[in-house]
């Protein structure tokens, strides 16, 4: 609606209401704030978020030998952080390239390890009295023929098994983190150590 004025005093408050040159400068910088913001926002990152707490794991224990075929114990026990109603995790077998164990950025974006040689499976503890969802976490786990499984034959392999962790809505809000655990094994040892 355009300014009717009749004194000077309206003049003056209608020329503060119209456009003014210096005005397009304001708006391309709150412009400019807005769309980084957003972006910023709405953007995922390629690198997950590492936990700074994890669980612990007793069995197996680090150096342990463990045959193709054979049956080993396992026993995780959770760090439930976050409070969040159900912890998951699951567990790899992974190569440990020149003896080392996978880091923040082999995990994918999605929680899976990469470049892991067999996934033992995902196993969920409910908390907090909660009803049971998925699969617990067995006491003990197979290892698995991996000549049989995709045609690799190892001997005296150093191996890591190795727990991705999942833990959702921790504080500061942040949607999930993973928490890395990995334990040295040795796979079908042919040599005592």
């Amino acid at each position: 609606m355009p300014c009717a004025t009749t004194t000077r005093h309206d003049i003056k408050a209608c020329e503060s209401l119209t456009f003014q040159p210096d005005q397009p400068q304001a708006t391309m910088k709150f412009l400019t704030f807005a769309i980084a913001f957003f972006y910023h926002a709405t953007t995922t990152y390629s690198t997950p978020i590492q936990s700074p707490v994890t669980g612990t794991v007793s069995a197996p224990t680090p150096g342990e030998d463990i045959a193709p075929g054979s049956t080993f114990s396992f026993h995780w026990q959770e760090n439930n952080w976050c409070n969040s109603g159900y912890s998951s995790f699951t567990a790899y077998l992974y190569p440990g390239d020149n003896g080392a164990a996978p880091g923040i950025n082999d995990v994918s974006d999605s929680g899976v390890l990469e470049n892991a040689l067999f996934n033992f499976g995902t196993y969920v503890v409910a908390n907090f009295g909660l009803p049971r969802m998925g699969t617990p976490p067995p006491s003990a786990l197979v290892m698995p023929d991996l000549s049989a499984v995709n045609g690799e034959s190892f001997t005296n392999a150093n191996f890591f098994i190795t727990l991705v962790e999942n833990y959702f809505g921790c504080p500061p809000d942040i949607s999930v983190e993973y928490g890395l655990i990995s334990i040295p094994i040795v796979y079908n040892a042919t040599l005592s150590s």
